[in-house]
């Protein structure tokens, strides 16, 4: 049976044998023997008590409660002789063995704390970076980035600050980083932080804590200007890839342009086709010297800036550096040639709007009935043999040096005459009168006129040589006073503002017969407009006077 004495190591009560507490006594003799001189001798050895009594817990685990030999060997085994670590003469026969020690011992004990030691806010980066053996200014890059970024780095950081706990004592500073906890560690720690306190004292302290957080916030800017930097290249690398794909569009569009494809769209009322280009340019412009002019000035005004374009993406994907000043002369030169071309065919195409001249043409229409039924003229229609259409029905196209243009209106007026005639119009812009006036007269419609029917095209041609000058034709129905129009289902795309009594509009007016009176247009037997009956008829002009 062996006698027990109760000691206080920490603030924590242990039951020792009385060899154990001796050998033990003596341990801690020994090192506050070796520390007498030093300055922080108490705060040491108060932190080599913590750290016995911890592994004395550990070593425990309230399987029993008395302290023995083989327990305090297994301590010393752990913490170290004082003189392996004091004695300078034996510092070198046992650094082999201490720094195996120390790795082992590195391996076991590493655990997570924040370091509040090294702290920006509450010392969880620090405290990651020791863990994972990371420099602590990624961990923080890290957790900025995800915060600028994608907004979440903020409340991670709050989870981590309340789950991970701090690093108190010395014995958890040393094991946060992986050292081993022997004496020689807890008294260069201990001796580390009493150094930092003195110098704190003597004004040293706060210029080292002013120079550390500069370098934390120079650290941090830098990596924000980086994340910044780091957008806006991959904003200019994607700016230069849009800028590639318009410039090699807009390339291949001139060069079909040049070479007479078929790239120009026209969007009509009920379908869309292409033309050629050299047909739209001889069209607009002429054939010629103009339209050899106008193709050089496609070229230079829109050629050069594509051209421009795609140098500038190749530039910034590939990073060229070139700077050669003569080729950007030059071809601003060209481009200012090509403006000055095509402000000359400009105002030379202008002057050809600048006068307007008519062609007018009556024809007699002899009926044997007072009614008459106008429709528009189709393809479908047998009563029709020599008018092409098109292969496709829009407001323009150009086929066989033709140009066909829906521009046709029919109206209905009242006739000073007991005849139904046709006034047709035609009207045409030139740089004079004369050449408007042939202009029109050249312009060509096609229409059937058969007995009281009348069937009309809603387009209009003429020859591509006469270019697209304002050209239009007008049909004028002269109705006498007591004649009657049927306007069939079809005509809406010929006739435009008829004028009526009741001011329907054209589209209301399709299906319904009309009969001009001395006022006008009448709807007769309408159901669903304002109209007068048949009987009425006879005596209408009685009423109207």
């Amino acid at each position: 049976m062996n006698k027990t004495i109760t000691a206080n190591i920490s603030g924590i009560v242990f039951y020792l044998e009385i060899g154990a507490y001796d050998k033990l006594n003596n341990y801690l003799s020994t090192i506050k023997k070796y520390l007498n001189d030093a300055d922080s001798r108490d705060e040491i050895m108060a932190d080599i008590e913590s750290r016995i009594a911890e592994l004395f817990k550990e070593r425990f685990k309230n399987e029993r409660s008395v302290v023995i030999m083989s327990d305090v060997d297994h301590i010393i085994a752990i913490m170290g002789e004082p003189e392996q670590y004091f004695d300078g003469e034996d510092a070198e026969e046992t650094t082999s063995s201490k720094s195996a020690d120390e790795n082992s011992q590195k391996a076991k004990s590493k655990r997570i704390f924040r370091d509040e030691d090294d702290k920006v806010a509450g010392g969880v980066c620090s405290g990651i970076g020791h863990y994972f053996g990371i420099d602590r200014i990624w961990i923080r890059v890290i957790f900025l980035f995800a915060f600028f970024v994608w907004g979440v780095g903020f409340i991670p950081y709050i989870i981590l600050w309340i789950v991970i706990p701090k690093a108190k004592t010395t014995a958890e500073k040393l094991e946060m980083k992986g050292e081993a906890v022997n004496v020689d560690n807890i008294k260069k720690t201990v001796e580390d932080k009493f150094n930092e306190l003195k110098d704190s004292f003597n004004g040293e302290g706060a210029k080292n804590a002013a120079n550390s957080l500069s370098n934390v916030l120079s650290k941090i800017f830098t990596f924000i200007g980086m994340v910044i930097l780091f957008i806006l290249k991959f904003f200019v690398k994607f700016i230069g890839v849009i800028l590639l794909i318009i410039g090699i569009s807009l390339l291949v569009a001139l060069l079909a342009t040049t070479f007479n494809s078929e790239v120009i769209t026209v969007v009509s009322d009920n379908s869309i086709f292409q033309i050629k280009s050299y047909d739209i340019i001889h069209a607009l412009i002429g054939t010629g010297t103009n339209s050899t002019l106008t193709l050089v000035a496609l070229i230079l005004v829109f050629g050069i800036p594509v051209i421009g374009i795609i140098y500038s993406a190749i530039k910034i994907l590939f990073k060229l550096k070139t700077n050669n000043k003569a080729i950007g002369i030059s071809l601003l030169s060209l481009w200012v040639v090509g403006v000055i071309l095509s402000f000359y065919i400009a105002i030379s195409t202008v002057t050809d709007f600048t006068n307007t001249q008519k062609s007018k043409t009556k024809i007699e229409w002899i009926s044997k009935s007072n009614t008459i039924y106008l429709n528009s003229l189709v393809e479908e229609d047998d009563l029709q043999r020599d008018y092409k259409f098109p292969p496709v029905i829009g407001n323009l196209w150009i086929e066989d040096d033709k140009i066909y243009y829906d521009n046709l209106e029919v109206d209905v007026l009242q006739s000073k005459s007991n005849q139904i005639e046709l006034i047709v119009e035609k009207i045409a812009q030139g740089k004079n009168r004369k050449v408007a006036k042939e202009r029109a007269e050249l312009i060509d419609f096609s229409y059937l006129l058969k007995d009281s029917i009348l069937k009309i095209s809603p387009f209009i041609n003429f020859d591509l040589i006469e270019q697209l000058r304002g050209q239009e034709v007008k049909v004028h129905i002269m109705l006498p006073i007591g004649s009657k129009i049927v306007l069939e289902e079809g005509c809406e795309n010929i006739i435009y503002d008829i004028k009526n009594v009741t001011n329907e509009y054209d589209w209301d007016m399709i299906g319904e017969t009309w009969i001009m009176l001395e006022n006008g247009l009448n709807c007769l037997d309408c159901k669903l407009l304002p109209s007068i009956s048949s009987n009425d008829v006879d005596t209408v002009k009685t009423i109207i006077k």
